[in-house]
């Protein structure tokens, strides 16, 4: 006989989709809501309406992208990722008030192993062992009930999907502007909701590093001089900028310092002047006097 006669609790898909949604949406992200609720303020019942339906919002999304994941058989892995990246953040968001985005995905993996055992804490195992490991070790542990019939199951799934779907159609068409104002003034308050900070910071970086080890492609190598450039009467010259030149005003170039400008083998400073640049727009400067100037003195 066993000593400890514990029975593995059994619910149906459907309760075991949204308990864990309402886990992850709720207190995997305090850490969010303890930021928003001074920033909205939280001083009118309106705020407050707009501020307890950021949690309907967050569980209503859990639970749509675990429903689907459930469809594959994936929904206790995808739960279980979810419960882990949103425990980690949230305990260095709370902790140590950093963001969760790119750069902290490429320090994380420049971390060295000294530092990272530097960081281990007994109030760190403690709150990542209660709120991320014992709730996977819950969530693969709960047995889920088999429906009456497989068409059945997938109905109250479909039906699971649409009703927070509706919840968060509702939420939207009653408080869009206050959501609109409230992460159109607080850009790095997005950074803060898990577990979607941990993965688009991911995609992030794997789309700003993917091609770092690629091999170098040359270009251009099928590019030919045309022969009326070889036997025209005048030479031709071809001057190539690479990236945008610098106004005065920030490198000093034709202002006070001549020391600062540059000067040819010669010894003149006077070759290359912002004067002669045009600014267009948001483009790059035109460079039609100065190629001029700089034709001449070659």
């Amino acid at each position: 006989m066993s000593l400890l006669p514990l029975r593995r609790p059994v619910v149906s898909r459907t309760t075991y989709l949204i308990l864990f949604a309402c886990y992850i949406g709720i207190f995997l992200n305090l850490a969010f809501y303890r930021q928003v609720f001074p920033l909205l303020p939280v001083n009118s019942l309106h705020n407050w309406l707009v501020f307890l339906s950021m949690p309907i919002v967050a569980i209503s999304v859990m639970n749509i992208l675990t429903t689907l994941a459930s469809f594959l058989k994936l929904d206790r892995l995808v739960i279980s990722l979810f419960i882990l990246l949103s425990a980690s953040a949230q305990y260095f968001i709370w902790n140590f008030g950093v963001v969760i985005d790119r750069s902290m995905i490429t320090n994380i993996l420049d971390t060295t192993p000294a530092e990272s055992f530097a960081l281990l804490s007994g109030e760190m195992i403690a709150v990542l062992g209660l709120s991320g490991v014992l709730a996977v070790f819950v969530a693969w542990w709960v047995k889920i009930r088999k429906p009456a019939t497989r068409w059945r199951g997938a109905a109250m799934r479909l039906l699971n999907i649409a009703v927070s779907a509706l919840l968060i159609i509702l939420v939207a068409a009653l408080f869009y502007k206050d959501y609109a104002s409230v992460f159109r003034n607080n850009k790095e308050l997005v950074k803060s909701l898990s577990p979607s900070n941990s993965i688009v910071a991911v995609n992030s970086w794997y789309a700003h590093h993917r091609m770092d080890n690629l091999p170098l492609v040359k270009i251009g190598e099928d590019a030919t001089q045309k022969a009326v450039m070889h036997n025209a009467p005048r030479k031709n010259l071809t001057i190539v900028v690479l990236g945008e030149t610098s106004r005065a005003d920030n490198f000093s170039l034709g202002r006070l310092f001549a020391r600062h400008q540059p000067a040819d083998a010669a010894g003149r400073r006077d070759l290359f002047s912002a004067y002669h640049f045009l600014r267009h727009g948001n483009r790059s400067f035109r460079a039609v006097h100065v190629l001029q100037y700089a034709a001449r003195a070659l």
